[in-house]
C-alpha cells in the first residue's frame, strides 16, 4: 500500500512511505503534461533530464518498521499533479541498491482555498426598493451561498461570519436578514429583505462563502456595505381641523 498520498490541501500534498528495510525515499511533483522522469531524476529532485520540478523532497527511513512522510509544498490550489516516488536502500558499498525506473506515480489534486468574489464588480447591488422592503442583487464568481443583514445606519460593521449567521457584530440583533441558499453555478440571484420602515436609512451588509466542502467553505475576508433609504409609501392625511369651509 506504499507509497500513498495521505493528505492534500490547497498548497501541499503529503506522501507516506515505508520500505522493507532502511533507506531513503524521494518524491517530485510535476504537472500532468510534463515528461515522465527516470528514477534517477526523482532522486535528484528534478523532472525528466533535469527539468525543474514543481516541488521535491526526501525522507530517510531508519528500518523496515519506519513509516514517514514527504511533504511537497508550494503547489497551486485547485490543480492536478503527478507525484513520482522512488527509493534506495542503505546498503554499504557496492550499494546502495536503487529502485529501477519508472518511478511510482501517484495522483494528487490540491483543494480550493480561495474565497469567492463578487461577480464583475457590479454586485452586490440594490435591485429594487419600496417603502417596506429592498431586493438585493447578488452574484459570485463561483458556486456558493450569499447572505445579507439590514442594520440601522451607522451600526457596527459585522464580520462575514456574522452576516452568514444572520446577525450583526458578535451576534447583535438585526432589522432583517436573508440568504440565497446554495447557488451551485455562480448565477445571479436576489435576496428580499422585508418588514422595513418607510423613509428610513439602513445599511445592508452582504457576504458569501463558496461551496467547497474540504477544507472549506471559504469565506470572504469582509462584508460589503450598501447604503439604502426606503421610499415614502405613506398616504397623506389632513392636518388637525382640516379640511374645513373657510368662506
Amino acid at each position: 500500500t506504499y507509497p500513498k498520498i495521505t493528505a492534500t490541501d490547497g498548497t501541499s500534498t503529503t506522501v507516506s512511505t515505508k520500505l522493507n528495510e532502511g533507506g531513503t525515499c524521494y518524491a517530485v511533483a510535476l504537472l500532468p503534461a510534463a515528461d515522465v522522469p527516470e528514477a534517477s531524476d526523482v532522486r535528484a529532485g528534478t523532472g525528466k533530464a533535469g527539468a525543474a520540478a514543481v516541488a521535491s523532497g526526501s525522507v530517510v527511513l531508519a528500518d523496515a518498521s519506519t513509516i514517514d512522510t514527504i511533504v511537497l509544498s508550494g503547489l497551486t490550489s485547485e490543480t492536478a499533479y503527478k507525484v513520482y516516488v522512488t527509493c534506495k536502500d542503505d546498503a554499504p558499498a557496492p550499494g546502495p541498491n536503487v529502485m529501477p525506473s519508472p518511478a511510482d506515480v501517484l495522483d494528487a489534486t490540491t483543494t480550493d482555498i480561495t474565497a469567492p468574489t463578487w461577480f464583475d464588480g457590479t454586485y452586490p447591488n440594490e435591485a429594487s426598493i419600496v417603502g417596506d422592503s429592498v431586493t438585493m442583487g447578488v452574484r459570485l464568481n463561483e458556486g456558493g451561498t450569499m447572505a445579507a443583514v439590514v442594520l440601522a445606519r451607522g451600526a457596527a460593521e459585522p464580520t462575514c461570519a456574522d452576516v452568514l449567521s444572520g446577525t450583526g457584530l458578535s451576534g447583535a440583533s438585526v432589522v432583517q436578514a436573508g440568504d440565497t441558499g446554495l447557488v451551485t453555478d455562480g448565477s445571479a440571484d436576489t435576496i428580499v429583505l422585508g418588514s422595513l420602515t418607510s423613509e428610513t436609512d439602513y445599511d445592508v451588509w452582504l457576504c458569501a462563502k463558496d461551496d467547497e466542502t474540504v477544507p472549506g467553505p471559504n469565506l470572504m475576508a469582509s462584508a460589503s456595505k450598501v447604503e439604502i433609504r426606503t421610499t415614502d409609501v405613506t398616504v397623506p392625511t389632513f392636518a388637525a381641523t382640516y379640511p374645513k369651509i373657510t368662506a
